[in-house]
């Protein structure tokens, strides 16, 4: 796993979707995250890509898009929907 802290995109006058896209065009197989499914040390920790990454996130969103989900009306409870990567 490569660390840098170097961020490889400009971030002036850019918007924050537009930064992922950047990012995940500038080196789409930087490992972004892991994934270790379960709790034990012996679970097989997988490494997340940029790309597998922000691919899940797009499969995510068109289902929300697809159930319907709508922006909330003003007043209503709050609903978050997070995908998260460190």
């Amino acid at each position: 796993m490569k660390y840098s802290s170097a961020c490889p995109v400009s971030l002036s006058n850019i918007l924050l979707p537009d930064v992922y896209l950047a990012l995940e065009k500038a080196d789409p197989e930087f490992v972004c995250a892991r994934l270790m499914d379960g709790d034990y040390g012996a679970t097989p920790i997988v490494d997340i890509t940029r790309s597998r990454f922000l691919n899940d996130a797009r499969l995510a969103a068109a289902h929300l898009k697809q159930s319907g989900c709508n922006p909330r009306p003003p007043g209503t409870p709050v609903k978050t929907v997070a995908i998260l990567a460190a």
